[in-house]
């Protein structure tokens, strides 16, 4: 009995795992989401390539230690970009986008 007792709680302790390893990858794929959408709303306000984007929004993150709730408040509007897209030098020549 007991050793059916300890595989019990064993398969449970690996499904828990396995549930805090999934909710870690969501929060994971959704924080990565809302920076590539914010470094996006960069680029396209300063004329920036994803590279400069980039650097304006870790810029300003670090300066201010909020990347994630930096990256949110770009992507949705609720920070204006064209402050941190101020602070980048003057950028490289971008082809247009094809049609």
């Amino acid at each position: 009995m007991a050793d059916i007792a300890t595989i019990g709680i064993l398969q449970q302790r690996t499904i828990h795992r396995d549930e805090i390893l999934y909710e870690q990858l969501v929060a994971t794929l959704h924080h990565r989401t809302v920076v590539e959408q914010a470094k996006g709303v960069l680029a396209e306000l300063g004329d920036l390539d994803m590279h400069q984007a980039c650097t304006a929004l870790r810029g300003y993150a670090r300066t201010h230690q909020l990347l994630s709730e930096v990256a949110r408040d770009v992507a949705t509007g609720d920070l204006d970009g064209n402050g941190l897209v101020a602070t980048q030098p003057a950028p490289t020549t971008r082809s247009p986008a094809p049609d």
